[in-house]
């Protein structure tokens, strides 16, 4: 792991006990155990007022860091784009999150132990949306050291039908991970921003993701 990012999961590690690697889209820890995230392929199915995330994740857990402490398991936190109070209108409307590890399906709640301080903190919102965070507990009897987790669930758009998604600390190198916006039920897509309008319609927006770089992609009706 390069020496830069070692020490931003060692400051994550001083700064917050629980939650100390940041994945993308999920958060991914063990009692203190750092997990390293291999590679990702996600796909975002966009519809008009709300996107289908699917994503595959590959990881690798670390060295114990504490020992002397048994571990029991794997927290995994996945950060939904919400607007401001929308959290009890969102699981109504969508349910939650879930988390499958081969076979198993593991539901998602409301993180209680996921603060703040290490969620992005340089990315630029619409006004009045924020991070919101579901934890899924993975035992350690389901996981090897690499493993595999799948990830689904619905995330609403921005207004003006975009769908947006921020990845985390993403896979080194960039080779390793895939985010592709698709257009559902037919329909088609356009970059978000105002020259965008002009472009014509495509069925595939893909990206190389960068750290804590917003990325979006425009719903267009056929």
């Amino acid at each position: 792991m390069p020496l830069a990012r070692t020490l931003r999961i060692f400051v994550a590690l001083i700064a917050m006990p629980l939650c100390a690697a940041i994945a993308n889209p999920i958060a991914i820890d063990s009692e203190q155990r750092l997990t390293t995230m291999l590679a990702e392929d996600v796909v975002i199915t966009v519809d008009r007022d709300a996107s289908s995330v699917s994503g595959r994740y590959v990881f690798q857990q670390q060295k114990d860091v504490w020992p002397e402490v048994r571990d029991s398991h794997v927290l995994i936190c996945v950060p939904v784009l919400l607007p401001k109070g929308g959290a009890a209108a969102y699981e109504h409307r969508y349910g939650t999150p879930t988390v499958t590890i081969g076979d198993r399906a593991f539901p998602t709640k409301a993180g209680e132990n996921f603060y703040p301080d290490i969620l992005p903190a340089q990315v630029r919102l619409p006004k009045g949306w924020h991070f919101a965070v579901y934890e899924a507990k993975i035992p350690l009897s389901a996981v090897a050291r690499k493993f595999d987790a799948s990830i689904h669930y619905v995330q609403p758009n921005f207004p003006g039908h975009i769908a947006g998604y921020v990845p985390i600390h993403p896979p080194e190198p960039a080779g390793k991970s895939k985010i592709v916006f698709v257009p559902a039920n037919g329909h088609a897509l356009r970059p978000a921003g105002f020259l965008a309008t002009f472009r014509r319609p495509v069925e595939r927006i893909e990206f190389t993701p960068q750290n804590q770089k917003l990325v979006t992609a425009r719903f267009v009706s056929r």
